[in-house]
């Protein structure tokens, strides 16, 4: 795989990292305004769980963000190698 092609993989990963990030951020938004407006107890059960169940993945994501950034690291290193 040349240069460009590893960059290009790269930097697929790294927006696919933001899109989540940005959907879990959202999510949890639109999941808090709508707790605010229910009054069905069942409902605001459900929507505790979703919201606890979001807030553990984030937990993921800075770990997430560090296996990125190692990957870039390692492959300029290796790029930088071979030249």
């Amino acid at each position: 795989m040349n240069k460009k092609g590893q960059m290009t993989t790269l930097q697929s990963g790294i927006i696919a990292f933001i899109v989540v990030a940005i959907a879990a951020a959202i999510g949890l938004s639109v999941l808090a305004e709508t707790k605010s407006s229910m009054t069905v107890a069942s409902a605001n059960t459900s929507i505790d769980s979703a919201i606890t169940g979001i807030g553990k993945f984030t937990t993921f994501l800075p770990i997430i963000a560090l296996v990125i950034v190692a990957v870039v690291v390692l492959g300029y290193v290796y790029l930088l190698r071979r030249e």
